[in-house]
């Protein structure tokens, strides 16, 4: 499943969790022990979420594991995960701004690991939301909407793209 772009837009409001979307994409968290660069896509087993609440907008953090690790095999859902690895990554998630003098990050659901299908109909939410925006059924103002989706009426050509990441790159967006 592509992570690419999905992300919950600002004007849409999350009963659940109370706040509306922070219009970037959906973070994953990856549990597996294999190494991969930056920029990397492998398949994963979405395994459950946290919904961190980042100024006042919902930041979901899906929690996944590298179907290649020697490990995927025992996590197939959010209680298959040990307690000391959960510990970990909310520990990394709620404190991971202190360092920059903010507070820690403030959670929905208790700070609780939601499960995995509720971690998979976030996503298949957000990639449905990311669809109506990019094809133009849901406004997007403040949403830079450069595709290289032939049928969108943002098309770009796919070179072109590289060229906004990068410039994007530079002024640290």
């Amino acid at each position: 499943m592509p992570f690419l772009r999905l992300g919950r837009i600002r004007n849409f409001f999350d009963e659940r969790t109370k706040a509306k979307g922070d219009n970037d994409p959906l973070d994953v968290c990856d549990l597996s022990s294999i190494p991969k660069p930056t920029g990397s896509v492998v398949q994963v087993k979405i395994l459950g979420t946290y919904a961190m609440i980042d100024s006042g907008e919902t930041d979901w953090k899906i929690i996944v594991i590298d179907i290649n690790d020697p490990k995927a095999q025992f996590y197939n859902s959010h209680t298959d995960i040990p307690v000391e690895v959960l510990s970990s990554v909310f520990t990394y998630l709620r404190d991971y701004k202190i360092p920059d003098g903010n507070p820690p990050n403030q959670f929905a659901f208790n700070g609780q690991l939601q499960s995995r299908d509720f971690a998979i109909n976030i996503t298949h939410e957000t990639h449905n939301e990311w669809q109506k925006l990019i094809y133009g059924k849901i406004p997007g103002k403040e949403i830079q909407l450069d595709t290289s989706i032939l049928s969108c009426k943002t098309r770009i050509p796919p070179d072109q793209g590289y060229t906004i990441i990068e410039t994007q790159k530079k002024k640290g967006q």
